[in-house]
C-alpha cells in the first residue's frame, strides 16, 4: 500500500510538471504568435500610411469649407474650443446650426487650425496618421477576440487597401468617421485587456474610449449591439467578464444622450430635402423602401468591386425603384440570403457570422430602411460597416485556401501561407492602385467635381457643386474681364444642369443669382432670387443676397429690411450682421454700424474686413484711436 501511495504521489508529480510543461510552451508559442500578429499590424498601419501620402500635398474639398475654412468658430483656435463643445457639429457657418454633435474632429481641426492656419497639410497628416493607427490596433484587437492569426492579419489587410474608405481619409471633414470607427476599436480592445488581466483601469477606459466615439460620431452607437456580439461570440461566462465594461459602456452613453439633447436637441422631425435624400421623392413607403434596398446593393457592389467611386450620389443619379423592380429584388434577395444564412449559423460563433451580423448592425444607423438620413448614399458610410465584409471575406480566404495559425515568425507565416499571401497580395495591389489613382481626384474642388461630374451626370449635386466652384473668387482672381465671364459662365451653364435635373434646388437658384450679380447683371440675379424665394421663402441667404444688390444700387432702406429678414431667420448670420452695419454707416448712424460691426467680430474674430470698417466708422465719428487700434488688428490678421 505504501508503495503504491509513493508511486501515486510521483505519478501525480510528474502530470503536474508535464501540466506545467506543456502550459510553458503553450504560452511561448502564443507569445511568438503575437509577435508576428504584432509584425503585420506594424505593416499593415505603414501601408495605410503610405496609400495616403500622396493627399499631404491636397488643398481643403467639399465639406472641409463649412466645417473648418469657412467656420468661424473653427478658426477661432483654442479660443473656440469651448463653444465647439456647446454647439451643434456645423454652428459657425453659414447657419445657425445642425442636428449633429460631433464636437471630437471639429475640436482638432480649431487646434489645427490654431498650429498652422488656412494650411491643410496638417489635417491630412492628421487623417492619414490615424489611419495607420487605427490598421495597427484593429488587426491587435481582431486577434486577441479571434485568436487566428491569418484572419487578424487578412482583414487588416483588406480592411486598410480597401479603395471605398478614400473619401474618409483623403477628406479632413470625414475625421469624424477616422475618430468613430478608431475608438470604437480602442473600446473592443480594453475591454478584451480587461477580460485577460482583470484589472479595473481597463474597464474605465473602456467607459472613456465609448464615449469618445460617441462624441467623435454618434453612429458609434450601433456598437452597443456589436458588443452583444462579443459577449456571446466569445464566451464571456464569468459575470465579471462582462457586466463592469457594459456598466461602463451604459454610463458613457447616458452620459453622451443627456450632452447630446441639451445641446442639440432630439432627433430632426422634418425629412431632408429631396437634393439632400432623393429618397424624399419616392411616392409612398414601397418605393423607398424598395430604393433603399437597392442602394444597399449598390454598397455590396462598390465592397466587391469598388469601381466607379464618386463622392455624390444625389438625385436623380439614382432611380426610384418599385418592389416589383430586378434591381431591387437582386439586392434583397442578396442581403436577406446573408442575413438568414447568418442567422441559421448563429450557433457556431464562426467569424463569417460575426462579420455578416457586424455589417447590417453598423449599417442600419445610415441604411435609410429604418428611416430617413441626410443623405440617400455616400461611401463615407461604408467605413465601419466595410469592416464586417472584409472579415467575412478574410474567413474565405483562410478556409478556402487553408491558411495556417501558430507561426514562430513571419517569414514561417508566410512560407507555411504562401497561397494565401499570393492571393491576399494581388487584392491588395489592385485594391491599392484604385487607392492611390481615386486620391489624386481629391487634390481640391475643381480636380473632385470636374472628375465625379462625368460619373455621376445625373446627379443634381455634382452640377451644382462644379457651377458653385466656378463663382468662387479664387476661381477668377488675376482674370481679364473676358476671362471672368468665360468662367462664369462655365458657372452657369453647370448650374442650370442642377435645375433641369431638379428644378426646386433652392441653393442653386440662389449661387446662380451670386454669378449673375458678379456680371454686373442685377436683374438677372434679382430673378434667380426670386424663384429661389418661391420654393423656399425662409432661406437667409436669399434674403442677404437680394439686401446685397439693393445695397449696391443705393436702396439702403429696402435692403436693410432685406438683411433684417436675414438676421430674424438666422440670428447668428455673420455676413448679414457685416451687411447690416455698412448699410448703418451708410445711413450715417455710426453708433448702430459700431455695434454690428462688433456683433461680427463677436462671431467672428478672425473677419480682417470687419475690422477695417469698423476702423472707417470710428474716423468718420472722430476717434482716430479706436479707428488706429483696429486697423492694427487687420493688418495683423492679414499678415498672419
Amino acid at each position: 500500500m505504501k508503495k503504491t501511495a509513493k508511486n501515486s504521489a510521483k505519478e501525480q508529480l510528474h502530470q503536474a510538471a508535464e501540466h506545467k510543461r506543456i502550459k510553458r510552451e503553450q504560452e511561448l508559442k502564443i507569445n511568438k504568435e503575437q509577435h508576428v500578429v504584432r509584425f503585420f499590424a506594424w505593416l499593415i498601419a505603414a501601408l495605410g500610411v503610405v496609400l495616403y501620402i500622396n493627399t499631404l500635398g491636397h488643398y481643403y474639398a467639399l465639406d472641409d469649407f463649412s466645417l473648418i475654412i469657412e467656420n468661424a468658430v473653427t478658426k477661432k483656435g483654442f479660443s473656440g474650443l469651448k463653444e465647439i463643445f456647446k454647439t451643434g457639429y456645423r454652428f459657425g457657418y453659414i447657419f445657425a446650426s445642425d442636428n449633429n454633435y460631433r464636437p471630437m474632429s471639429k475640436a482638432m481641426f480649431a487646434v489645427e487650425w490654431a498650429l498652422a492656419p488656412n494650411n491643410p497639410l496638417l489635417g491630412h497628416f492628421m487623417n492619414v496618421l490615424l489611419y495607420g493607427i487605427t490598421g495597427f490596433f484593429l488587426t491587435i484587437t481582431l486577434y486577441k477576440y479571434f485568436k487566428s492569426s491569418s484572419l487578424a492579419i487578412v482583414t487588416g489587410f483588406l480592411y486598410i487597401a480597401h479603395p471605398i474608405h478614400t473619401e474618409v481619409v483623403a477628406n479632413i471633414k470625414s475625421r469624424d468617421e477616422i475618430l468613430a470607427f478608431l475608438f470604437s476599436i480602442l473600446t473592443m480592445y480594453a475591454w478584451r485587456l480587461f477580460v485577460e488581466k482583470k484589472k479595473n483601469i481597463y474597464v474605465v477606459l473602456t467607459a472613456l474610449f465609448f464615449f469618445l466615439a460617441l462624441l467623435s460620431k454618434e453612429s458609434a452607437i450601433t456598437f452597443l449591439a456589436v458588443f452583444v456580439l462579443i459577449w456571446y461570440f466569445f464566451s464571456m461566462k464569468k459575470p465579471k467578464d462582462f457586466v463592469m465594461p457594459v456598466i461602463g459602456i451604459a454610463v458613457s452613453t447616458l452620459l453622451f444622450l443627456v450632452i447630446r439633447h441639451a445641446i442639440v436637441g432630439g432627433l430632426p422631425s422634418e425629412k431632408p430635402s429631396i437634393a439632400d435624400n432623393l429618397l424624399s421623392a419616392a411616392p409612398d413607403a414601397a418605393h423607398r423602401f424598395a430604393t433603399a434596398v437597392y442602394i444597399a446593393g449598390l454598397y455590396l457592389k462598390l465592397l466587391f468591386f469598388p469601381h466607379p467611386l464618386v463622392f455624390d450620389y444625389s438625385y436623380n443619379q439614382i432611380p426610384i425603384v418599385g418592389l416589383s423592380d430586378w434591381q431591387f429584388v437582386i439586392s434583397f434577395i442578396l442581403l436577406v440570403s446573408a442575413f438568414i444564412f447568418a442567422i441559421i449559423k448563429f450557433k457556431n460563433r464562426q467569424p463569417w457570422v460575426f462579420g455578416i451580423l457586424f455589417f447590417f448592425i453598423t449599417f442600419s444607423i445610415s441604411s435609410n430602411i429604418l428611416f430617413i438620413i441626410g443623405t440617400n448614399m455616400g461611401e463615407r458610410l461604408m467605413y465601419t460597416p466595410s469592416l464586417g465584409f472584409c472579415l467575412a471575406l478574410g474567413f474565405l480566404f483562410k478556409w478556402f485556401l487553408k491558411a495556417k495559425d501558430g507561426m514562430a515568425s513571419p517569414k514561417e507565416f508566410i512560407t507555411q501561407n504562401s497561397k494565401l499571401m499570393i492571393v491576399l497580395s494581388v487584392v491588395v495591389v489592385l485594391f491599392s492602385f484604385k487607392t492611390v489613382t481615386r486620391n489624386t481626384v481629391w487634390k481640391n474642388n475643381l480636380t473632385l467635381y470636374t472628375n465625379d461630374v462625368k460619373l455621376s451626370p445625373n446627379s443634381t449635386r455634382t452640377h451644382y457643386y462644379l457651377g458653385n466652384n466656378y463663382a468662387k473668387d479664387e476661381m477668377v482672381k488675376g482674370k481679364t474681364t473676358t476671362e471672368r465671364d468665360s468662367i462664369f459662365k462655365l458657372g452657369i451653364v453647370e448650374l442650370r444642369r442642377a435645375l433641369e435635373i431638379y428644378p426646386p434646388f433652392v441653393d442653386a437658384w440662389n449661387q446662380l443669382g451670386v454669378i449673375y450679380n458678379k456680371m454686373n447683371n442685377a436683374n438677372e440675379a434679382m430673378k434667380c432670387y426670386q424663384s429661389a424665394l418661391k420654393y423656399n421663402p425662409t432661406d437667409p441667404t436669399v434674403h442677404n443676397n437680394i439686401g446685397t444688390i439693393l445695397f449696391q444700387t443705393g436702396n439702403f432702406e429696402e435692403a436693410k429690411k432685406a438683411f433684417t429678414k436675414a438676421l430674424e431667420l438666422n440670428p447668428n448670420y455673420i455676413d448679414a450682421y457685416f451687411n447690416l452695419a455698412s448699410v448703418y454707416g451708410m445711413n450715417k448712424e455710426y453708433n448702430l454700424a459700431v455695434q454690428t460691426f462688433q456683433k461680427t467680430i463677436q462671431l467672428d474674430p478672425n473677419n480682417a474686413s470687419a475690422y477695417h470698417y469698423l476702423g472707417i466708422t470710428y474716423q468718420y465719428m472722430g476717434d482716430q484711436a479706436k479707428a488706429a487700434e483696429n486697423f492694427e488688428k487687420e493688418r495683423l490678421l492679414k499678415g498672419s
